[in-house]
């Protein structure tokens, strides 16, 4: 663990004295009422909220971890904190923060590249903030090129997600969900350009970069997803 001394925010703070809470180190107790130190309080668990860079190698180790156990890792989406944290209390391993759930929570907009990465990665750092197990952020396109990728990489390594997810789609991307919808994506070499970028950003050799191909779903045929994935 880091150690992690709370800072003093103003005179209405104190350090929690009760039996639940003098011996968990990192607490701190505000009290309902102005100045009322023997008043009600309720406490805020800094050590929660470690400093990011830390909670980004454990979390992405922790992932790692996960997929070396049998079966399977189970990963339920999220669009926000509250979500998040309610996934995690419901015993799930890990949180896939969905590119499509925040776009129609945070701006109710289709998934269609509108979000910027700064829009996507401070709903995707406040999942990590709220919950205790690994968040792996779906990245659609990686905002860009390869350039982008990389820059995308380190922001999000440095916020405490455990892995990324990108896809062969173009940019701007258009969604799966769209029926009729005509699907042009990104040739394999490029793609790949992509994938090595991301790899060789990441500081972390535990961080995940997750390459995904919309052949199949796009209409493009079993072989040429086949062709793709390997």
């Amino acid at each position: 663990p880091i150690p992690f001394a709370p800072p003093v925010i103003n005179a209405t703070l104190a350090i929690a004295s009760s039996s639940k809470t003098s011996n968990r180190p990192g607490f701190i107790a505000l009290p309902t009422g102005s100045d009322n130190l023997s008043g009600p309080a309720f406490s805020i668990d800094f050590q929660r909220l470690q400093i990011a860079p830390y909670r980004s190698m454990s979390n992405a180790t922790k992932l790692r971890k996960l997929m070396q156990r049998p079966g399977i890792v189970r990963t339920v989406g999220a669009h926000d904190a509250l979500s998040a944290k309610m996934i995690e209390q419901a015993g799930f391993d890990a949180i896939w923060a969905s590119g499509f759930g925040i776009s129609a929570s945070l701006k109710c907009i289709p998934d269609g590249s509108f979000l910027t990465m700064t829009e996507q990665l401070d709903a995707t750092r406040n999942m990590v903030e709220a919950a205790g197990i690994p968040v792996i952020a779906d990245c659609d396109t990686g905002f860009g090129n390869a350039l982008n990728v990389m820059r995308m990489v380190q922001d999000y390594e440095k916020a405490g997600i455990a892995g990324i997810c990108i896809e062969d789609n173009v940019f701007p991307k258009r969604c799966s969900f769209y029926a009729g919808a005509r699907r042009d994506l990104v040739s394999a070499d490029e793609h790949a350009g992509k994938v090595r970028a991301a790899k060789s950003a990441q500081s972390s050799p535990d961080f995940l970069v997750i390459a995904r191909t919309e052949a199949l779903i796009a209409g493009w045929g079993l072989d040429e997803a086949l062709k793709r994935a390997e």
